[in-house]
């Protein structure tokens, strides 16, 4: 079996035995509960991505402050954040990866991870229907829901909604169904048909600060983002980077979802493999083979 290959299953079994589980406890100022993704022990929900590659990062400066909406308006500081989505597969991946074998291992690891985090927040939200007494915002939410289908279901049998009680199992299988599907997801679809995730960290505190970006550091391991210099672009499109993220469960406004807060990013590979790098020694790095370790790559 090729490094790759162990270092892969290695950071998945790992993963795996982390495993996640679901609570419902208090918010963070503890004036009302929620409901949370944690890690089978009880902490948050920490997860070490497999490489992928780069569709857009925007990691410096004050982030999406000041970026145009395609409604003509602008993203304020309030809403700024520091961005990065990758994607699984890819075209550039070939370039990134060129060992067939290599590739394809890590090509069917990234399906396999992504799509272990995808089934996990379709079973939390269906826990989160079966449990939404617990936290005001998404018992709201549930209550809309189960109104609106019941309406659709009494026009298609042609009787008044009052003749359609909530405890219907058409209103609660249809209506359970919508508010899993209409969960916000960090993971989204490519133009290409490719799986992406998209990871975010708010630029500004409450009290108007400006947080530093996401620890980003470079084939050796070394810090590249560090105090007052952070207007180079040091992830781009086209990378091969490993993302370290945190999934929070969150549901305010008649919306609910999770989002995946985007705590550092390790650059693996730059670009069409430019430029080369000596790793420094840790047999404890995940998938440090997928670094680049020299010029003759």
């Amino acid at each position: 079996m090729s490094s790759q290959q162990t270092q892969l299953g290695a950071l998945m079994g790992r993963m795996k035995d982390e495993g996640y589980s679901f609570r419902s406890q208090k918010n963070w100022d503890g004036t009302r509960d929620v409901h949370a993704l944690l890690s089978k022990r009880g902490a948050p929900l920490y997860a070490t991505l497999l490489p992928t590659t780069v569709v857009w990062a925007d990691l410096t400066g004050e982030g999406t402050n000041g970026s145009k909406l395609p409604n003509g308006g602008e993203i304020d500081a309030k809403g700024a954040k520091y961005t990065l989505t990758v994607q699984q597969g890819g075209e550039a991946l070939a370039s990134l990866v060129p060992e067939d074998a290599s590739r394809a291992a890590l090509a069917a690891t990234q399906t396999e991870q992504f799509g272990y985090f995808q089934a996990m927040l379709v079973e939390f939200w269906e826990w989160v229907w079966d449990h939404a007494a617990s936290d005001e915002s998404v018992a709201a939410v549930k209550a809309d829901g189960e109104k609106q289908v019941r309406g659709v279901i009494a026009m298609t049998r042609k009787v008044s909604p009052a003749d359609v009680p909530l405890d219907d199992p058409d209103v609660q299988t249809l209506a359970k169904q919508n508010f899993v599907d209409s969960a916000v997801s960090p993971f989204g679809v490519s133009k290409t048909g490719e799986v992406t995730l998209k990871a975010t960290q708010k630029v500004f505190l409450k009290t108007g600060e400006r947080r530093p970006p996401p620890r980003v550091t470079d084939v050796e391991s070394k810090q590249r983002n560090v105090d007052g210099d952070d207007d180079q672009p040091y992830v781009m499109r086209g990378m091969l980077v490993q993302p370290r993220v945190r999934f929070v469960a969150w549901a305010f406004a008649g919306r609910h979802g999770v989002r995946a807060d985007l705590v550092r990013v390790a650059v693996l590979r730059e670009g069409v493999m430019a430029g080369s790098g000596t790793k420094r020694k840790r047999e404890d790095d995940d998938c440090s083979a997928f670094r680049l370790r020299g010029p003759e790559h």
